[in-house]
């Protein structure tokens, strides 16, 4: 008895790494074989029976019994006759064998969030990143514990790492979940990252309470006033700009703490000076530019001024021509003189004349 078998994998097919425990084998036979059996060792003991089938029409196909354990599988057969004369009962190699591998990857190591994780940002697609021994394998993340919904992006392991840009998520406290899967589809269990963000998409509401030293709407040669307010966000920023669009012309911040704030303010530039501010809390979230309400005309400069005869002689008992003053900073508003004028002039203490 000298059957004449050919042989081939349907699925997986020869050589290559699968999870299917339950591989087909199948080829043709000459019409003398009346049945086929499988077998997982080179000796076909009982013990590694893979599978039999029965020749029609010289081809036939075996599906393995489910198989349990990992590693290479190889494949042997005897070739029962269709004659009870001579039969033939050598194990025999068919020359195919795949590996199984139902193993799940090892869990990911290295999390990193970015913003960072425990931190309050108003970044709604945060970056997870992290490490894996499992090369090409998917890595999914989740924002639901059971990793059944809330599905927010993936990405493939290259080189030992990936990262995951997540879809856009809705405000309030995230935490993270995945799963990973090799590319035979063995895939880990849903498993915490052990990192969380919350999410803030709101501005801060409005500053009160608005004051300023010197007093608003004031004439003044301080050119650093101080400017103060109150806020319901403690941690938030307050930035204070004398440019129309907040854009430029900052002159000071100040955080908030206890709900109210302080700020003195760098050097401002002579002139009217109308202030204007945004608030950002700690998520980055930033009002709209606003005005403060608080006004300053700042005038730093020295009275500088020129009399009409500099250098005057007078005579004693003759009347002099007034001389008077011509300023070069706009108002002035009152006048001394030092040493005192002789017995018979008289200098004009609100418009600096000399009579």
């Amino acid at each position: 008895f000298a059957p004449t078998l050919t042989w081939s994998m349907t699925s997986p097919s020869h050589g290559a790494s699968s999870s299917d425990t339950t591989p087909q084998v199948s080829g043709t036979a000459s019409t003398s074989v009346a049945s086929i059996s499988l077998y997982g060792t080179a000796d076909c003991s009982v013990l590694s029976f893979r599978g039999s089938a029965t020749s029609v029409a010289g081809s036939f196909t075996i599906s393995a019994f489910t198989l349990a354990t990992n590693g290479l599988q190889p494949f042997f057969y005897i070739a029962a006759p269709t004659s009870s004369e001579n039969p033939n009962t050598a194990c025999t190699g068919t020359g195919l064998s795949y590996t199984l591998d139902t193993g799940a990857p090892s869990a990911v190591t290295s999390w990193s969030l970015n913003p960072s994780t425990g931190s309050t940002s108003s970044v709604t697609s945060p970056t997870l990143s992290g490490a894996s021994d499992e090369n090409t394998s998917v890595v999914a993340a989740y924002t639901a514990s059971d990793c059944n919904s809330g599905s927010i992006g993936s990405a493939t392991v290259a080189s030992g790492i990936f990262a995951i840009t997540s879809s856009a998520l809705t405000a309030g406290a995230k935490t993270f979940y995945y799963t990973i899967a090799d590319s035979l589809g063995n895939a880990r269990a849903c498993t915490s990252t052990a990192m969380s963000i919350t999410i803030d998409t709101t501005a801060p509401n409005a500053v009160t309470g608005w004051a300023m030293s010197p007093t608003s709407g004031v004439t003044t040669s301080v050119s650093s006033p101080t400017i103060s307010g109150s806020s319901d966000e403690n941690g938030a920023f307050v930035n204070l700009y004398t440019a129309a669009d907040c854009g430029s012309g900052g002159v000071g911040s100040g955080t908030v703490n206890g709900g109210v704030f302080s700020i003195t303010t760098s050097t401002v530039a002579d002139g009217t000076v109308v202030f204007r501010y945004r608030i950002a809390d700690t998520a980055a979230n930033s009002t709209a530019c606003a005005t403060t309400g608080l006004t300053l005309t700042v005038d730093a400069r020295a009275p500088a001024f020129s009399y009409a005869y500099p250098n005057p002689t007078y005579t004693k008992n003759v009347v002099i021509t007034p001389n008077t003053i011509t300023s070069t900073v706009g108002p002035i508003d009152s006048f001394s003189v030092s040493p005192s004028l002789p017995v018979g002039m008289v200098l004009n203490t609100s418009i600096g004349a000399i009579t």
